[in-house]
C-alpha cells in the first residue's frame, strides 16, 4: 500500500511492468473516477476501472514511460508514455503516445489512493485502434477480474 509518493511510483511501476493487476486493489480508491479517450463520460468505481487498466495492459505493447511529473504535495502525477498496439493488418503495430493524469487522496486509513485518472493518446488513429481493441478486452477483464462491474 502506497504511503508516499515515492511509494505510490513504485508500486505503480510494478502494476505496470509485470502487469500485476491485483496490487491495484491497494492502489485504487473505492469512488475512482476515470477519463479514458474510449469513452465520452467518465467511469467510476474500482472493480471497473481495474478492468479498463487490465484490459490496457494487455493490449500495449512495448510500453515505456519516458517521463513522469510529480506536483509538490506529492499527490499529482503525469506520466508520460509510449507503446504499440496492434494496427488491425496483418503483422503490423502502430505506434502511440499518451499520459497519465493521476491524482492520489490519502484516506481514512493514511494510505494514498488514485482518487482520479485520466489518459490522453495520440494520434487520433491509435486512439481509434486503441478503442476498438478496448471493446473486446474490457468485457473480458470486468469477467476476470470484477465479475458484476457495469460499463
Amino acid at each position: 500500500m502506497a504511503t508516499s509518493a515515492q511509494d505510490f511510483l513504485e508500486q505503480w511501476h510494478k502494476v505496470v511492468g509485470s502487469q500485476q493487476i491485483n496490487i491495484l486493489d491497494t492502489l485504487l480508491s473505492n469512488d475512482i473516477v476515470f477519463n479514458t479517450p474510449v469513452y465520452l463520460k467518465p467511469r467510476k468505481g474500482k472493480g471497473l476501472v481495474k478492468a479498463i487498466l487490465a484490459s490496457a495492459a494487455n493490449i500495449f505493447q512495448d510500453f515505456k514511460y519516458y517521463n513522469e511529473w510529480v506536483s509538490a504535495d506529492g499527490l499529482n502525477f503525469c506520466l508520460e508514455f509510449g507503446a504499440t498496439i496492434d494496427s488491425g493488418k496483418e503483422g503490423k503495430v502502430m505506434g502511440l503516445k499518451g499520459v497519465d493524469i493521476i491524482r492520489l487522496q490519502k484516506e481514512s486509513d493514511g494510505k494514498l489512493r488514485i482518487v482520479h485518472f485520466e489518459v490522453m493518446l495520440r494520434p487520433i488513429n491509435a486512439a481509434a485502434r486503441f478503442g476498438e481493441l478496448q471493446a473486446v478486452g474490457i468485457p473480458k477483464m470486468i469477467q476476470k477480474y470484477s465479475p458484476g462491474a457495469k460499463l
